[in-house]
């Protein structure tokens, strides 16, 4: 305070006192004092970051400094609208600055949207401040199990279950030809045809993250399907009668033939899937079998090896075929033997049978 003039450089409270000593001409004046109150400014934000980060539900949070100007102070300060799990504290609190400065800090526990109003007063005025907090889901956590078992010939379904659950769009890669997927939904279904394993990659995807898992499918049949058991090769000859039945177990079946056509001379049962005649043709065959069970259809391949009509044995005779005997005298003994072929597809040779005409007496 100078003179008359009086400057004022902040808030508070003081006393103004004017006094007039006496001189020769005149007496001292009476002492006035006066008290002097200057109050803040309407509070006044003075800073705040202007970009908002996104908190994670259950994920550490922290937003700030958010400070009033100097003049604004002393100031009491308020909020609403934090998502739970959030607080506005000092930054002395916090270990983050002096008791000037404040933040929204903490945990928050629930997902969405909030508009945060924070309020400050002083005995001048009051003034709020907005904060538009997005609290986003944690990244999902795919909890169903990576293991799945199918049985051939049955419907089939699958659920993907994630946590959280909300906000979630499901993909799934590397499907079988059976199998289908609702994305809205995350389930699996459809019906094996056949016993085989399957590896399907599902992934599960919301605004903070994904989560993937592949998901191993067993598929077995049912103890009714159709499993082929028998040999893989037969064989027959050029002429002579011809018989094979494949072995898809027991219970009623229906038979088809795939692929190859059979040797001329023989047929198809599509009743017992035998394949039976006289072939006439000589050759090697590669034929496919199906048969249905159950609504299931398993097949097997089988290869039939024709041999050319077997050649007449050729006899031999040990010594030679002509020999001299003397009457009276020992005579022999002498082998028979038979010159026989096996035919190229593994056909046996014939046994051999022998016929002597009439031997001289003994």
């Amino acid at each position: 305070m100078t003179g008359s003039g009086v400057t004022i450089v902040g808030p508070g409270t003081t006393t103004l006192t004017a006094r007039q000593e006496g001189g020769a001409n005149f007496g001292a004046a009476v002492e006035v004092m006066r008290t002097l109150v200057v109050n803040p400014i309407a509070p006044v934000f003075a800073t705040a970051p202007a970009t908002v980060p996104t908190a994670i539900r259950d994920g550490s949070f922290t937003y700030g400094p958010i400070t009033l100007t100097a003049r604004s102070l002393p100031a009491t300060f308020g909020v609403t609208g934090l998502p739970p799990g959030l607080s506005f504290l000092s930054g002395s609190s916090l270990g983050s600055g002096g008791s000037d400065l404040f933040y929204l800090a903490g945990t928050p526990t629930a997902e969405g949207t909030f508009n945060a109003t924070v309020t400050a007063t002083n005995v001048t005025g009051t003034a709020t401040k907005t904060i538009a907090l997005v609290v986003n889901p944690k990244a999902p956590v795919i909890t169903s199990s990576a293991a799945a078992s199918a049985v051939a010939g049955s419907p089939f379904s699958y659920t993907v279950t994630v946590l959280p659950a909300t906000g979630v769009t499901f993909s799934a890669a590397d499907l079988p030809a059976w199998l289908s997927f609702n994305a809205a939904t995350g389930l699996l279904s459809g019906t094996p045809p056949e016993a085989s394993p399957s590896v399907v990659r599902l992934s599960a995807t919301n605004v903070t993250g994904a989560a993937t898992l592949p998901l191993f499918i067993t598929t077995t049949y049912p103890a009714n399907a159709p499993v082929y058991s028998g040999p893989g090769f037969a064989s027959g000859t050029v002429g002579a009668a011809f018989s094979f039945t494949p072995n898809f177990g027991s219970g009623p079946t229906t038979y088809a033939l795939l692929g190859s056509p059979l040797p001329t001379g023989l047929t198809f049962s599509t009743a017992t899937g035998a394949v039976t005649g006289i072939p006439q043709q000589f050759g090697y065959y590669r034929l496919r079998i199906a048969a249905t069970r159950a609504g299931l259809t398993a097949s097997a391949g089988v290869d039939i090896g024709i041999n050319p009509a077997v050649a007449a044995p050729y006899p031999n005779a040990s010594g030679g075929m002509v020999h001299s005997a003397s009457s009276g005298t020992a005579f022999g003994p002498i082998t028979l033997s038979a010159t026989t072929s096996a035919g190229p597809f593994g056909a046996p040779p014939p046994s051999p049978t022998f016929t002597i005409g009439t031997l001289p007496p003994a």
